[in-house]
């Protein structure tokens, strides 16, 4: 009669188990997943400054729990902006389309290329990738950047180089700006190849050089990818504010001076003839 017994209560037991078995998850869950708060990424000294500009500001969060696309998008461009390679969040439970929002972020190139173009060029990035853990709600960002550490060091050389050799304490802003535009084009000319490759869409490679910094300072060439690298690095020597714009088929600088936003264009202003002369102009200066 006792075992018959004990038959009987471990029979209901079990069921009440299976019954409440997705309680029972939630609840160890809960229990041993972390669930405080996040600490911000810690930025490094290429980090653009939130208040240099309104859109900056407007994807400021120090909430690191993403409950939203919009929530989500302000911690992967907070963290992208820091420069760091990894970063660890977390999607609230009631966040249903977490995994799902955090696909279209990272495999939508426009997307992609908006978070690049309001960042420091040596902060961008080649790729992202995510790992999801859907039981803890943990996001793990790891971010593949386009430059590497050897390219910004050669990149800072050269360019403090060049700022040394073409401005003077004498000059104004605008006066400096445009001595490196000058310098820039007369040692560099556009990459006709690269930008017929691209047009012909026989290949597309972000990591050729022609598409970053290190076209128009170290090899002497670029397409518009380079020039408008090149002196976006050289605004943020100056404290200048500014960002790229760019469409599908080109990119320039955004230029914030004297209380005014300009528009700058290396590429435009460096034109060839159909003789193949490089010409140097100021139109779109």
């Amino acid at each position: 009669m006792k075992v018959l017994g004990r038959i009987i209560f471990y029979g209901i037991l079990l069921i009440l188990i299976l019954l409440s078995r997705e309680t029972i998850v939630e609840l160890v869950v809960d229990r041993y997943t972390f669930s405080g708060e996040v600490e911000p990424p810690i930025n490094n000294e290429y980090t653009v400054p939130t208040n240099m500009s309104h859109f900056l500001s407007s994807h400021e969060t120090d909430v690191f729990w993403a409950d939203s696309y919009d929530h989500l998008f302000e911690i992967i461009f907070m963290v992208v902006n820091s420069g760091q390679d990894e970063f660890t969040f977390y999607c609230t439970k009631e966040y249903d389309r977490c995994f799902h929002d955090l696909g279209r972020i990272t495999q939508d190139q426009q997307t992609l290329t908006y978070i690049n173009n309001f960042v420091h060029p040596y902060n961008t990035y080649e790729k992202l990738n995510i790992e999801f853990d859907d039981s803890s709600r943990r996001v793990v960002l790891k971010i593949s950047k386009l430059y590497s550490d050897d390219e910004i060091n050669k990149l800072e050389t050269e360019i403090d180089t060049l700022i040394a050799k073409v401005t003077n304490n004498g000059m104004s802003v605008r006066e400096k700006i445009k001595a490196v535009h000058d310098e820039i084009l007369e040692n560099s000319i556009y990459d006709r190849a690269r930008a017929d490759s691209i047009i012909n869409r026989s290949e597309f490679d972000i990591n050729n050089q022609s598409h970053k910094a290190t076209g128009p300072i170290l090899y002497g060439q670029a397409i518009c990818g380079g020039y408008s690298d090149a002196l976006a690095i050289v605004l943020h020597k100056f404290g200048i504010p500014n960002y790229r714009i760019s469409n599908d088929e080109h990119i320039w600088n955004y230029v914030y001076l004297n209380n005014s936003w300009y528009h700058i264009d290396l590429t435009w202003n460096n034109p060839s003839t159909h003789d193949g002369q490089e010409l140097i102009i100021e139109t779109y200066f």
